[in-house]
């Protein structure tokens, strides 16, 4: 009787199998969570650097002063073309990158100007650098832009939109390539280096000369821009914004305390005068052709607007000159780059 109530040795082992099979089960479903999130989830490193010319603030046409312009800095974050680092660029890019980070659910830590540190599942950095490609395609296409700046007489300047041909020798060309719906800076421009101060300076037994130089600027200088059509395909649009600038150097004349000395080897060979500046302002928002519009067909309508061809030298503004009864013309034209 008292044998019988003694526990079973096969009882007991399939006690405690069962007890192993449920903690087993247990601890499986426990742990299984956590150990999963942490394989789908990874951190990797996005360099978008070369975005940052997608953030850079437009550069505006400037005023010509008369003093020399200071030396652009270099930066790791911009391209040098870019004159340097923009703060107000890398907060733009910082905002870029963060939004498309959240927008697939992934959480983004700047590390330096254009390098990010992203945190997220695997089908999240998936969707970021597929948002990322489609960007940097945004950028990638370009196209050739040629400018010519010339005068004529009032009378016969071209109308707006015709074809020119800008065979005059005072013709100003400027040829450079624009990243599309990028503002490039133009500089067509010729700098003029004068002596805007001169002082002299007196020891015992020598008598010296301190000159100051500085520097005017003639000729254009701005933005362009150039972009799709909003409705066709067909066709493109070129912005162009700036200052038309004709800057001279006048001798300096009697009581400016500078005619006293007009050469010598402190002089490096340069005038003392006044600068004179006469400045025009430039804004351009036209629409050009990539191809000749077709035909007219079926019910009579009005006539089509005049076609503007892209790939040949249209007379795109016309200016007051600097002298009078002239005019300046701004022609361009703009080719798509392969």
């Amino acid at each position: 009787m008292f044998l019988a109530l003694l526990p079973s040795p096969v009882r007991q082992l399939r006690s405690f199998a069962r007890a192993g099979i449920v903690v087993g089960i247990l601890a499986a479903l426990l742990g299984r969570a956590a150990p999963a999130a942490a394989q789908n989830t990874t951190l990797e490193i996005y360099d978008a650097r070369d975005l940052s010319m997608l953030c850079v603030t437009p550069p505006e046409g400037r005023s010509l002063s008369t003093d020399k312009p200071p030396l652009p800095s270099q930066s790791p974050f911009a391209s040098p073309k870019h004159a340097g680092e923009d703060p107000a660029a890398v907060a733009r890019l910082d905002q870029l990158v963060s939004t498309v980070a959240s927008t697939a659910g992934a959480a983004c830590t700047p590390l330096m100007p254009g390098v990010y540190a992203i945190t997220g599942e695997r089908e999240a950095h998936q969707t970021i650098r597929t948002m990322l490609t489609q960007l940097r395609e945004m950028g990638r296409q370009r196209f050739e832009l040629d400018l010519v700046i010339y005068p004529v007489d009032t009378a016969a300047a071209p109308p707006l939109g015709t074809t020119v041909t800008a065979d005059s020798p005072d013709a100003v060309r400027l040829r450079t390539t624009v990243l599309r719906r990028l503002p490039a800076p133009i500089d067509a421009i010729t700098r003029t280096a004068y002596i805007s101060d001169w002082q002299p300076v007196v020891s015992d037994n020598a008598v010296g000369n301190d000159p100051t130089t500085s520097e005017v600027i003639s000729g254009l200088t701005g933005t362009a821009i150039v972009g799709a059509g909003p409705d066709s395909a067909e066709s493109i649009t070129l912005q162009i914004s700036g200052r038309l600038t004709r800057a001279t150097v006048m001798p300096a004349g009697a009581g400016t305390g500078k005619s006293s000395a007009t050469s010598g080897p402190a002089s490096e060979g340069l005038g003392i005068g006044l600068p004179q500046v006469d400045e025009r302002v430039v804004h351009v928002d036209i629409g050009l052709a990539t191809s000749p519009a077709p035909a007219p067909t079926g019910t009579p309508g009005p006539a089509p607007g005049p076609v503007l061809p892209a790939s040949k030298l249209t007379a795109i503004a016309v200016l007051p000159g600097f002298e009078d009864g002239r005019s300046l013309v701004i022609a361009a034209s703009v080719r798509a780059l392969p």
